[in-house]
């Protein structure tokens, strides 16, 4: 994880560890904009915030 100032940013080798995912499952998942994140020098970044969206939605999907 790297922060700059309040944001912290996670890189898919990061949430790979965290969530016990995989790495290439995680850029699918942000390349189809299931998770918003951004792509820097070649790599993908992650705001705490992405995540939290992300977690809500799934619980939304999952409760209709």
């Amino acid at each position: 994880m790297k922060q700059v100032g309040d944001l912290k940013l996670y890189s898919v080798e990061d949430l790979s560890e965290l969530l016990d995912i995989q790495e290439k499952t995680l850029q699918q998942y942000l390349r189809a904009g299931k998770i918003k994140g951004r792509k820097l020098a070649l790599r993908w970044y992650v705001t705490e915030e992405a995540l939290r969206d992300y977690f809500q939605q799934v619980e939304e999907e999952a409760g209709r």
